[in-house]
Parts: C-alpha cells; sequence; structure tokens
C-alpha cells in the first residue's frame, strides 16, 4: 500500500482529519507521501514526529500539481490518493452509513477488482446519503473524484490540462483507455467540499466555467455543463462560487463515442 496527500495551507486540519483517520485504521505512516509548497515547510514541519515522508513543490496551478505527484510513481504502481480533510469513511448499511468502514477492506476490494476486470482507476461516492448510495460496484462513467482514489498508475491519463476540473479531465481518460472506471458506490467520505483552505483555494467560478466550456467542446458526447440552482445568466448580480458549476457525465456512455 502507498499513500498520496496533497495539501495546502491546512497544516493543523490534516492531522485533525486525514492523518487521525489513518491512525485509527492503524496505517503505518511510513508508507504515506504528503506533497506541499515548499513555502509552507514551517507549518507542517511538525508532521515529520510522525514518520510520514514529507516531499516539497514549487508549483502553484493545481494541474501541474496533481501531474507532478502522480509522475513521481512507475508505471504500473498500486496508489491511494487521499485529500487533506477525510475525516472518515463510511459504508452504506440499508439507507444509512455506518462509519469507521476499514480503509485497508476498501483498498483491497478497489485494487482487486480493478485487476479483476481489467480497469486502472477506482473510487467512492462523492455524497455522504445512504439513501442515493448503492451498495454495487459499477464500471459505465461515473464521476471518481481525486480525494478518495485508487490508480494503478498511467502516467498519460494523470496528465492533467485543467486546475479546476482535474479530476473530471483523469475520469475521462481513464475511461477512455479501459473503456470502464470502477466505482464502488457502498463507499463514501465524510469530508466539508469547498472548505476553507485546501487546494479550493485555487479554484475560482470564472477559471472554472472557462474550464468546463472547453471541456465540454472537447468532450461533448461525454459530458455537459450542470449549473446548480439558476444559470448565471438568470441572476447576474450574484457572486458566484466554483460550486455552482459543474459537469454531468452521460451515464450511458461508451469509450467509441468520444
Amino acid at each position: 500500500m502507498r499513500i498520496a496527500i496533497a495539501s495546502h495551507k491546512r497544516p493543523i486540519q490534516i492531522y485533525k482529519q486525514t492523518i487521525s483517520m489513518l491512525l485509527n485504521n492503524d496505517i503505518d505512516l511510513t508508507i504515506v507521501d504528503l506533497y506541499i509548497h515548499q513555502d509552507e515547510l514551517k507549518n507542517y514541519e511538525y508532521l515529520k514526529q510522525y514518520n510520514l515522508n514529507i516531499y516539497l513543490h514549487r508549483l502553484t496551478e493545481l494541474r501541474f500539481i496533481r501531474t507532478y505527484i502522480a509522475l513521481q510513481y512507475k508505471q504500473g504502481s498500486h496508489i491511494l490518493f487521499l485529500d487533506d480533510d477525510i475525516k472518515d469513511i463510511g459504508k452504506k448499511n440499508n439507507n444509512k452509513i455506518n462509519w469507521g468502514a476499514s480503509l485497508k477492506e476498501m483498498y483491497e476490494l478497489g485494487f482487486s477488482e480493478c485487476i479483476k476486470r481489467n480497469c486502472s482507476v477506482w473510487g467512492i461516492t462523492p455524497y455522504s446519503n445512504g439513501f442515493y448510495m448503492k451498495n454495487k460496484m459499477t464500471e459505465n462513467l461515473k464521476y471518481i473524484p481525486m480525494g478518495c482514489s485508487g490508480s494503478i498508475i498511467n502516467h498519460n491519463c494523470e496528465m492533467r490540462s485543467y486546475s479546476t476540473i482535474e479530476d473530471f479531465e483523469r475520469t475521462i481518460k481513464y475511461f477512455l483507455k479501459d473503456s470502464k472506471v470502477l466505482r464502488l458506490n457502498m463507499y463514501c467520505p465524510k469530508t466539508k467540499f469547498y472548505s476553507i483552505g485546501g487546494l479550493n483555494d485555487l479554484r475560482s467560478y470564472e477559471l472554472k466555467k472557462k474550464d468546463i466550456e472547453n471541456f465540454t467542446k472537447k468532450y461533448p458526447k461525454l459530458v455537459k455543463i450542470k449549473y446548480k440552482g439558476q444559470s448565471p445568466s438568470c441572476d447576474k448580480d450574484k457572486k458566484q462560487s466554483p460550486k455552482d458549476i459543474d459537469i454531468l457525465f452521460n451515464y450511458r456512455a461508451k469509450s467509441s463515442i468520444a
């Protein structure tokens, strides 16, 4: 097992959340690689006492950070990518969620099923609502959030062109490579999306809108724009945030139609 975490301006939060979650799962922190900007080292340096590996970079754009981290691992390596604010992992139980699910069991299931199904990437449900979660695995085109995702590393699929929708781009690339992406729909993370700090600081509504418009033109049969609430043209005075616009996948898509 190898775990890679990118963190940005969350030196305390990462310990209280992701690192604590790993310790609660009896994960040996020597297998954890933490990537931070070199200017933030003094704030994160205290984590060295836990024997995790801290690597520095000088990058400021999210697309370059994500690409750089993935390229540190050999082609074919099994890597679990985590965000720095994962409080817990949950598993569906009827219409509820049992928190404290085993990270090791999820890891082993994800990679063993990838090998069995000739698939290179797996992920979990991005929302924590037991009613809508499914107790099954799927291979169709579904969003694979980078915040908790495993890859059998393919360097071409891990190359990013966008800084606000890099997870979506990665999902598409792996889907086009394998004609499938694996999602473990019975698992979900406990996290707070768009919280202060973290890699979300590197996103803005304007940049995300531009990226999505470009992305949907590139893959018109696989994705379309999704506005949350009203389209910005309906309320021009409202200040938009990155969470007001997103991408909707064509879950019936086949890789051959891209």
